[in-house]
């Protein structure tokens, strides 16, 4: 999932506190966006979604953009954006067309969950080599 050369050198620069820093950062907020996305999906607050898949998004890169959990978060963001877009355009969105979406967000952040939790243990490895 992290391209380890990619890591190393990304992150070479850095001392090795800074490093595990960085990484235990990630690990520490993990559980708090993952509940936070959850909760915007349950209230089926677009523009909160887009907000907060958008920052976890970029916390991930900072470590891999190639990685799955990236791009599910960006595919997200994606589908949010074009939908506020639309409704900005003047479609019409019902109540209908708001669970159809979050039905399908729901199943997406879903395995987003997945290979973020494998995003998140990778890190830990990753930390126990910096220790």
């Amino acid at each position: 999932m992290i391209d380890r050369a990619n890591f190393k050198e990304r992150f070479g620069y850095f001392d090795k506190e800074i490093v595990v820093e960085i990484i235990d950062i990630f690990i520490d907020e993990y559980d708090d966006r993952i509940i936070k996305i959850t909760r915007v999906i349950k209230d089926q607050n677009l523009d909160e979604l887009k907000k907060t898949v958008h920052a976890f998004k970029g916390v991930i890169a900072n470590f891999e953009v190639e990685c799955i959990a990236y791009q599910k978060a960006a595919s997200m963001e994606q589908e949010a954006t074009e939908l506020m877009n639309e409704i900005k355009e003047g479609q019409s969105f019902s109540k209908e067309d708001s669970d159809k979406f979050f039905t399908r967000i729901s199943k997406d952040f879903e395995l987003f969950k997945t290979d973020s939790l494998d995003l998140l243990n990778e890190l830990k490895d990753i930390r126990g080599e910096y220790l």
